[in-house]
């Protein structure tokens, strides 16, 4: 059947077509051909799936805050609708590839003046809204530096200890929104050093300052962006310079290091096994010390919490926070960590980590969604946040780094250009 079917495609696409409408139906058989015989193996399947949940995640965002803070939501939307489109058509269809102005020490200066201007955003522009991320943050160092256990907080703290511990020194100069410039800074590092076309570049800061997600996290000074770039600056440090054959110091330090980040927030876990799966797959006693020293690291900085006060720590810590927000039952997040174990072995370069990560946590999201819309119902869980819609920053700058160079085949649509 699949050989016939090729042969099918094949035929039609040595046909000469005179008109645009049997181009077009030209191109739709080509997708076809593509989805159905080679879903992994076609490079631009990753792209489709990026772009279209970056745009549904933008699109949430909006009509939510756009019916809770105006009186014109969908004019918003048909704007955001407008210029999604014109994105697509510009990555598309503009050959930036002889455009001298994007050299790259053109391209670091603009990215440390665009940290520069979010760094004087934060210090003279107040917070909006009601959202209690950094609030929870100032009380958790206030409990803590004045001798109280510090989860006892009634803004119920969701993050472990070490996101706490890195904001210190933001708390002490009254600036913890700082943390959402810091993030932006580590995640553009990373975005440049990637990219391997001025197109691949452009086309993912289209999608990063065109996303409402990013301006959503400096305007209410929440650190889930700034979390999530530190986890990827981690991933791409190591990428660099951790050679897993080597039991040396760097070796150590870098499980170290990974080993703090996981003491941020457990979702972190489920981006841990699939990049330590991929990492370290040749070698598995490497894999085994890397993930020792980790887990020691992570509960060293548990330990003195769960001591002070074992019985607040089980019943107001992060673990009894994350999980009553997400609700997600114990046997869903169990058939994701084993997923997630099998995505690290299957999946090919880094690219593939990134994207797999974001549609993992963008899932994991989507299910707790689902639960509290059908206990709730849509309009009371959506608009009076019974679910937290910002849990899916996480997948966001996964989602932008999935994306690869795009460009345009005259009626074939978009597909990934290599090199």
């Amino acid at each position: 059947m699949k050989n016939k079917l090729s042969l099918i495609l094949k035929g039609w696409n040595k046909i000469s077509y005179r008109s645009t409408a049997s181009k077009v139906f030209n191109s739709f058989l080509y997708y076809i051909q593509v989805i159905l015989f080679h879903p992994l193996k076609s490079k631009s399947v990753i792209n489709i799936i990026a772009i279209s949940l970056i745009f549904i995640l933008d699109f949430l965002f909006i009509l939510k805050y756009a019916v809770i803070y105006t009186n014109f939501p969908f004019l918003i939307l048909s704007a955001f609708l407008i210029f999604f489109v014109l994105v697509l058509i510009l990555i598309t269809k503009i050959d930036i590839r002889n455009i001298k102005l994007f050299d790259e020490t053109t391209i670091w200066i603009l990215a440390s003046a665009v940290v520069l201007v979010s760094v004087i955003y934060i210090l003279f522009v107040p917070r909006f809204g009601q959202i209690g991320r950094l609030p929870a943050i100032k009380d958790w160092l206030s409990l803590l530096f004045s001798g109280n256990f510090p989860y006892n907080s009634n803004l119920a703290p969701s993050s472990f200890p070490a996101l706490f511990f890195i904001t210190i020194p933001f708390y002490f100069i009254n600036h913890i929104g700082l943390l959402e410039p810091v993030g932006l800074a580590l995640f553009l590092f990373v975005l440049i050093k990637l990219y391997k076309t001025k197109k691949e570049m452009i086309s993912q800061i289209l999608f990063l300052f065109g996303s409402p997600i990013l301006f959503y996290e400096f305007v209410v000074r929440s650190e889930l962006f700034f979390n999530v770039a530190l986890v990827i600056f981690l991933i791409y440090f190591a990428e660099k310079n951790l050679n897993i054959e080597k039991r040396n110091f760097n070796f150590y330090f870098f499980a170290f290091l990974f080993g703090i980040g996981l003491s941020t927030r457990s979702i972190v876990a489920v981006i841990y096994i699939i990049y330590f799966i991929y990492k370290f797959r040749s070698n598995l006693f490497a894999l085994f010390l890397f993930g020792v020293v980790v887990f020691l690291t992570f509960a060293l900085i548990l330990i003195p919490f769960i001591y002070k006060d074992y019985f607040a720590f089980i019943h107001n810590g992060p673990f009894a926070v994350q999980s009553n927000v997400s609700q997600l039952p114990v046997w869903t997040v169990i058939i994701f960590l084993i997923v997630s174990v099998y995505s690290g072995w299957i999946v090919r370069n880094l690219r593939e980590v990134f994207f797999t990560s974001g549609i993992f946590l963008f899932l994991l999201a989507i299910l707790s969604y689902i639960i509290k819309i059908s206990e709730f119902g849509f309009e009371i869980a959506f608009f009076n946040d019974k679910i937290d819609l910002s849990y899916l920053v996480f997948c966001f700058p996964f989602l932008i780094l999935s994306i690869k160079t795009i460009k345009a085949k005259k009626f074939i649509g978009v597909v990934l250009e290599d090199g």
